[in-house]
């Protein structure tokens, strides 16, 4: 039986986290917070005494996260920690920030939570966090909508002054095993999709979006020829073996791992021989009516991108923050560096993979078996399936730069390039 989710499931999925947030707490109850629309992170204490700031959910941070919502006579409201067994409350700060401690003191405390839920589809709260009737009186993420940010008063209404509560069952605490298998070739288990976790573009403006795979509205890391791509899966997908991904070694005390797909392609980041120039349009039609490349990377300028070799190659990994059981894989034993692969530009169809941060939401990927998704006849067909990627290639390219089969400008001469098949003022030509 398949495994994957269906798209009618994923959408029922996302209505019911949806339906989860309420505009208000129930009295006695525990809630996670969070502030704005974009639901960055929840309200979070740190030391005793000191200023609230927006944290992810972390199984570390449970005892400041998880806020007992009390409502009091004329519907005064209280919020409360149990901190090391500890009480800490919520408290507004002289300088107008919101903090929590054992000892609020003469501070502010009582707080008006208000409920905007007209419409249901988008209901939110708001928390009256100083006393008066100014109109910038309400909880709000100050300085944008980012982690790390504290809380001080604004307007009512405005997006980062949105309030949503989630009874703490119901918050999904992140978590990271790095419980890969290493592959054994009698465990289909052992054999790993490498998912991007973020939803692809939808921009068919742009060329094919790749959206009626097997994985969905998800993408998949793939190797064209020899540069790592975006892809989907399709059934008897002839590039099966460039998508599915062995784990042939992970040190957990170093974060080094060695990753292999079925065609013996390991992982390399490399310098481009020249610059490959920005564009978020990676295709155009050319007069057969066919998407063919355009030369562009898809995002900003590329210097550099992460390649096939058949050497084999040590990555880094580190987990994200994206959500559980997703990371981040790179070049560096760092995780603070940008050096970290990446889909350039956005996860789009058959876009390259630059550098950046660990925690960006084009690094995060997440290891799926290939048993998830494919059933063990779908399995056997793809195994079974050969032949090469059906891919259009820029027949016209005619300004003299040198282009893989792909369409990747690599060069603007022959000269010092590696053995292979390029293209050139629009002609296939063998470097030997």
């Amino acid at each position: 039986m398949k495994k994957i989710f269906t798209l009618l499931s994923l959408c029922m999925v996302a209505m019911t986290t949806f339906a989860q947030w309420v505009s208000a707490p129930e009295s006695g109850k525990k809630y996670y917070i969070a502030v704005g629309t974009s639901k960055v992170g929840y309200i979070t204490a740190n030391g005793d005494g000191e200023k609230l700031t927006a944290k992810v959910a972390s199984q570390g941070d449970v005892e400041k996260q998880a806020w007992t919502c009390t409502k009091g006579e004329n519907d005064i409201w209280s919020f409360t920690l149990s901190v090391e067994g500890e009480t800490w409350t919520m408290f507004t700060t002289e300088g107008n920030r919101l903090a929590a401690g054992t000892n609020p003191g003469e501070n502010f405390k009582d707080y008006t939570v208000v409920a905007h839920d007209d419409d249901p589809s988008a209901a939110y709260g708001a928390i009256k966090m100083i006393a008066g009737e100014g109109a910038n009186s309400y909880v709000n993420i100050y300085g944008g909508q980012e982690l790390g940010k504290e809380y001080g008063p604004w307007a009512d209404g405005d997006n980062g002054s949105k309030v949503y509560f989630i009874e703490a069952s119901e918050v999904d605490i992140p978590h990271w095993n790095y419980d890969f298998t290493i592959f054994d070739k009698n465990n289909n288990e052992s054999r790993y999709f490498i998912q991007f976790n973020r939803v692809a573009a939808n921009n068919p403006t742009f060329g094919p979006t790749g959206l009626n795979g097997l994985t969905g509205n998800k993408l998949i890391l793939s190797v064209d020829n020899d540069t790592l791509i975006t892809d989907s899966l399709v059934e008897n997908d002839v590039n099966f073996r460039h998508k599915v991904w062995h784990v042939t070694s992970f040190d957990a005390a170093t974060n080094q791992i060695v990753l292999v797909n079925e065609a013996g392609q390991y992982i390399k980041y490399t310098d481009l021989a020249a610059e490959m120039p920005g564009g978020n349009d990676m295709y155009k039609k050319n007069d057969a009516g066919e998407w063919v490349r355009n030369g562009k990377s898809g995002g900003g300028k590329m210097t550099g991108a992460f390649m096939a070799t058949t050497e084999p190659q040590t990555l880094y990994i580190f987990d994200s923050n994206k959500g559980s059981e997703v990371y981040s894989i790179g070049v560096s034993s760092d995780r603070t560096q940008r050096e970290f692969l990446n889909a350039w530009g956005n996860v789009g169809w058959h876009h390259f993979m630059g550098k950046w941060e660990v925690n960006d939401p084009n690094n995060a990927l997440k290891f799926i078996p290939i048993t998830d998704v494919l059933t063990d006849e779908q399995i056997a067909a793809m195994d079974a399936a050969t032949g090469i990627s059906n891919v259009k290639v820029q027949e016209k390219q005619a300004d003299g730069y040198v282009y893989t089969l792909d369409g990747r400008m690599v060069a603007k001469s022959l000269n010092g390039l590696a053995k292979g098949l390029y293209i050139v003022n629009g002609k296939k030509v063998v470097v030997k």
